[in-house]
C-alpha cells in the first residue's frame, strides 16, 4: 500500500519509473501475429496493401475457433519464448516479434 502511494506520487510529480529492458512486454495478439506470417508468405505480392488487409481479415474472419485457438497458441509459446530469451540475456535476434 506504501508503495503504491509512493507510486502514485511519484507520477504525479512528473517522474517516470525506471525502464528495465527484461520486463516482459506485452503478449502479442494471434491475428497480428497471423497478420504478419500471411504479408511475408508472398501471396500479396502485387496487390495493394488495403486490399491486402482486407482479404487476409476476410481470411481470419473465416477461419473456425479450433484454427484460431492454434494462432493464439503459437502467439502465446512465442511471446514466452521471447521473455524467456531476454530474461536469460541471451540473443534476441532469434526471436522475431513483430511489434
Amino acid at each position: 500500500m506504501r508503495q503504491e502511494n509512493r507510486l502514485h506520487k511519484a507520477r504525479s510529480r512528473g517522474l517516470r519509473p525506471i525502464k528495465d529492458e527484461r520486463q516482459p512486454k506485452r503478449p502479442i495478439p494471434a491475428f497480428l501475429l497471423f497478420v504478419v506470417e500471411r504479408r511475408e508468405s508472398g501471396d500479396f505480392k502485387n496487390i495493394a496493401f488495403g486490399d491486402t488487409s482486407q482479404l487476409i481479415v476476410k481470411e481470419w474472419k473465416s477461419f473456425s475457433e479450433a484454427e484460431k485457438k492454434v494462432c493464439h497458441a503459437t502467439a502465446f509459446m512465442l511471446f514466452n519464448y521471447c521473455v524467456l530469451m531476454r530474461y536469460f540475456g541471451r540473443n534476441t535476434e532469434t526471436c522475431k516479434l513483430p511489434i
